[in-house]
């Protein structure tokens, strides 16, 4: 017999935001091609109370929370729509639920202290913890159950490509070194002014361009990372960032600020750098040794069994099996 499994996210993609949360999406359809019943149940909560109650509202009316085996929630807020229940739950903490929301200003907004208060008592609600990296659940205090349970990558999807095949279906030229930002510039914990302070700083002394990439779909992304000659990634704080990942998958070689678990990702990793502080000549001073180097990364065997979204896969249904007391078949 199969897990019948009920999601309830507060990001999913609509509309408005088709890319959004592509990681959610495929651990949702790697489930299903498991073999495991998957319902999703999204919502939108924009910080108001009154949208979390008619979310929860539209949750029971939706779906009887007793027919299923076990409900996975994605974002300490979602618990909100979810408590009280008799069904077992598993929530999984992606970063910013944990870290707070980031403003215009740079800073800290005042939410978040609602959004870490209500995400550390859902870790002491849920029947089983998943967390992306060591550092988040340093922060959350979360229980000693709590999971380290880092998302994988579509490696079907996400792998080299020569470089010049890439930049011809992109329109670019061959003779450009590009710095990828693979984020939505517009929200501020991406940080993209560091990017752009630290790229015009290389250029004083290496020519280059950044390509800020924020509305290309899933599947266009792998074409950007194998035409671009290094991912940077400048974010004020990140869980596990899915996109360092691809990034690696696809051979293309990373600088980053020290968050999430990105020091981990890229250990023994050659031609990737770690920058040595948040400044935009610490970010500049990495960049020019990557692109220097024109150097690849090697997608070989040990490298891709760590990405692959498969194994994340299995251990998470693993973890399913013991919350919910049944095997799956």
């Amino acid at each position: 017999m199969s897990l019948r499994i009920l999601v309830v996210t507060s990001e999913w993609p609509s509309p408005e935001h088709p890319h959004q949360v592509p990681f959610i999406v495929q651990q949702v359809r790697f489930l299903r091609e498991r073999g495991l019943e998957v319902s999703v149940f999204a919502f939108r909560g924009g910080k108001s109370p009154l949208n979390y109650l008619r979310a929860r509202r539209e949750l029971r009316r939706a779906h009887d929370l007793r027919d299923y085996d076990l409900i996975h929630m994605h974002f300490g807020q979602s618990s909100l729509l979810v408590y009280p229940v008799t069904t077992p739950t598993v929530v999984t903490f992606w970063g910013s639920d944990v870290h707070g929301i980031v403003n215009h200003h740079g800073q800290y907004s005042r939410f978040s202290v609602i959004l870490r208060a209500v995400s550390r008592w859902a870790s002491h609600k849920a029947d089983a913890v998943i967390v992306v990296s060591a550092r988040m659940k340093t922060l959350l205090g979360a229980p000693t159950q709590a999971r380290i349970l880092p998302h994988g990558v579509d490696l079907t999807l996400f792998k080299p490509i020569p470089q010049r095949q890439a930049r011809s279906r992109l329109g670019l030229t061959d003779h450009t070194q590009y710095i990828l930002f693979a984020a939505n510039e517009n929200r501020p914990v991406k940080r993209i002014e560091l990017a752009r302070e630290a790229v015009t700083l290389v250029n004083t002394r290496h020519p280059c361009e950044l390509l800020t990439i924020t509305n290309a779909t899933h599947e266009d992304m792998p074409w950007w990372m194998n035409a671009a000659d290094c991912l940077l990634l400048t974010s004020r704080h990140e869980g596990s960032p899915t996109v360092v990942k691809e990034a690696l998958a696809c051979g293309l070689p990373v600088v980053s600020v020290d968050v999430g678990d990105v020091a981990e990702q890229l250990a023994g990793i050659s031609g990737c750098r770690i920058c040595k502080s948040d400044s935009p000549n610490a970010v500049a001073d990495a960049l020019l040794d990557v692109l220097s180097a024109r150097q690849r990364v090697r997608v070989d065997a040990t490298l891709t069994r760590r990405l692959d979204e498969k194994s994340a896969i299995e251990a998470l249904i693993e973890l399913y099996q013991h919350v919910a007391g049944k095997h799956y078949e």
